[in-house]
């Protein structure tokens, strides 16, 4: 903007020069004259909150108005609040030219002749040792330490200021007035008071600088016997009785029993001057209501009674499938003696696939008579020595509803069902042979048990079929896609199919296991450590009780890399009989199996954890 202002400036003297010469309109002229004072005047505009300020000297105006003024170090003072210069643009800023400005809240500083704590401007240095405060005028106490300040000092930072005597006082005509506005009750019975400044002035901000047993605080009384408070500073720590009409609550762990006469007193030792020293105190009779209340109607009351409310919170399998019920009363009252009765009790019903499956009163299960208190819970489980009530193999829809028949009236009489589908996980018996197991538990889980080097630096991998079932024969009819993937670090070394891995089909039983050596023509056998990673079923070509246990990384060295020197020494090449072809290099590779090598290079998926040690 200055650099705009500039060249417009230029713009405006050579145009000037030649308006003269009549080389330029007059019309030209005028144009850039109101372009050049438009950039001059956005220049000094400050924007803070969609508002526009302007700055004249050491002044920040607002439609006029000086509502600011820089005092110097990167200062500003806007109203009573304080901004600092800042090298970064956030909310909440002041924009002055290029230098934006930020609010400052660090504790009591000093600054010129300002007095800033918390960021508000609270007084001003006056000179000869004076300092002006809240419209009072103190002077620096000689001699005497902070710890030592009397109640009517003022305490900033490590000096001590005392009031001037009456000749040299200034007196604030406007003063505060603290008064008690309520007395109440929290939902625990506990006493709540709030405190409002009603005066036209501001509290001293020494009543939260200064912490001393007689700071001025709120005290309660219990019909008439002191209780206890708590001082201002403490449960204002916001300061929102600092200004007038400002209002703040004491939460205190004064607990109300029955009905009882809680007085509360602000500003008991007289720390604060007021404008009113007769309305500190308020009492009031405050009840803690019970649970049970009382509604007349006419000329008899009627108690109104706290309800229970029934609902079945689980429903699932037990041990030799059998069905383990949980039911809760989360209504605020119990149930009635009434709902007990083994004739004409609550009932508890039970479906399974829509068709009804036992039933039994409350009585019979809840001996105990835990659901007669409101929160209350029971367990048990569904007629446990009854066969033909126990789970079918398979999935089971499962319905359970408690109070049947409507014996308990309750809060809430449309949640005393719930539905689930059990499976059960039991072995299919024919004439005392177990046939199959159930297809939730027949699949096969491939994992990759053990890498590790051989002697010669080959790679060795054991990998296992640790699930309950075997691999269908239609994954071994898939040859081209790759079973299992082998890399050293992000370098692919190879892949292989299930038909070349498993050519004797071991997989296809549970718990089988195949140990295979690896030695690829891209592994770096001089490597001092290598890290190796395998993934079993890369393909997604058998569907497993477990798909996240599919791979395995370890960290692994060479034990044997002896490499010989050549030079002085020499290497002894040995001699060949016969032909004089090359000697061949063996390579441990299983037989019957093919490499099967991707043409790109192979991710592993990020998301799948890393397979748990078997």
């Amino acid at each position: 903007m200055k650099r705009l202002r500039n060249i417009l400036g230029v713009m405006l003297v050579a145009f000037a020069v030649l308006a003269l010469n009549g080389s330029v309109t007059d019309l030209q002229a005028n144009y850039l004259k109101k372009a050049y004072k438009s950039v001059k005047k956005k220049a000094k505009k400050i924007i803070h909150k969609g508002k526009k300020y302007v700055k004249k000297g050491k002044n920040i105006l607002h439609k006029g108005k000086i509502i600011g003024k820089s005092i110097g170090r990167g200062y500003v003072l806007i109203g009573k609040r304080l901004y600092k210069t800042t090298k970064s643009a956030s909310k909440s800023i002041f924009k002055i030219g290029k230098t934006f400005y930020t609010l400052e809240a660090k504790g009591l500083i000093f600054i010129g002749k300002s007095i800033i704590y918390d960021g508000i401007l609270i007084g001003e240095n006056i000179g000869n040792g004076l300092v002006k405060v809240d419209g009072v005028v103190y002077e620096i106490a000689k001699g005497v330490k902070a710890s030592a300040a009397a109640a009517s000092d003022l305490v900033l930072g490590s000096k001590v200021y005392r009031r001037r005597g009456s000749h040299r006082r200034v007196v604030s005509r406007s003063l505060p007035d603290l008064v008690i506005s309520n007395i109440s009750l929290d939902k625990n019975c506990r006493v709540v008071v709030r405190v409002r400044n009603v005066g036209k002035g501001k509290i001293p901000i020494n009543v939260w600088t200064q912490h001393k047993p007689s700071s001025s605080s709120v005290y309660l009384k219990v019909n008439g016997k002191n209780w206890g408070g708590a001082t201002i500073w403490k449960f204002d720590r916001s300061k929102r009785l600092l200004r007038a009409g400002g209002s703040a609550v004491f939460k205190s762990s004064l607990k109300v029993k029955g009905s009882q006469n809680i007085t509360a007193i602000v500003d008991m030792t007289r720390q604060v001057k007021e404008s009113n020293e007769r309305n500190n105190a308020k009492t009031k009779k405050l009840t803690c209501s019970s649970k049970v209340s009382f509604k007349p109607i006419g000329k008899k009351p009627i108690m109104k009674r706290s309800l229970p409310d029934l609902v079945v919170k689980d429903i699932r399998v037990a041990k030799g499938c059998g069905i383990k019920v949980t039911i809760a009363n989360i209504g605020k009252g119990g149930v009635p003696v009434s709902g007990y009765g083994m004739s004409n009790g609550a009932s508890i019903q039970m479906y399974n696939n829509n068709k009804p499956w036992g039933g039994i009163r409350l009585g019979a299960i809840d001996k105990a008579k835990k659901l007669s208190r409101g929160k209350g819970m029971i367990s048990f489980i569904w007629f446990p020595g009854t066969k033909n009530l126990k789970l079918n193999s398979g999935k089971n829809r499962i319905k359970l509803v408690i109070d049947n028949n409507n014996a308990v009236k309750e809060s809430n009489e449309r949640n005393n069902a719930k539905t689930k589908t059990l499976t059960c996980m039991k072995p299919l018996v024919n004439n005392g042979v177990i046939e199959k197991l159930h297809p939730a538990m027949s699949k096969p889980d491939l994992i990759v048990k053990s890498l590790s080097l051989n002697s010669r630096c080959n790679i060795v991998i054991v990998t296992a079929n640790i699930g309950k079932g075997g691999v269908p024969n239609s994954a071994y009819n898939v040859p081209n896609k790759t079973f299992l993937v082998l890399y050293d670090g992000t370098q692919l070394l190879g892949g292989i199919s299930l038909a070349d891995l498993d050519s004797a089909k071991h997989f296809k039983s549970s718990g089988a296991s195949i140990t295979s050596t690896w030695n690829p023509g891209n592994f770096n056998k001089t490597m001092p450590t290598h890290t190796i990673k395998a993934i079993i079923d890369y393909g997604k070509i058998v569907k497993e009780s477990r798909e996240n246990n599919n791979y395995r990384i370890a960290k692994l060295k060479c034990k044997n890399r002896r490499l010989k020197e050549i030079g002085k020494k020499g290497v002894n090449i040995p001699k060949q009989s016969g032909s004089s072809s090359h000697i061949g290099i063996k390579t441990n590779i299983p037989k019957k199996m093919r490499k099967v090598m991707p043409n790109e290079k192979v991710e592993v998926p990020k998301q799948m954890p890393q397979g748990a040690l078997h």
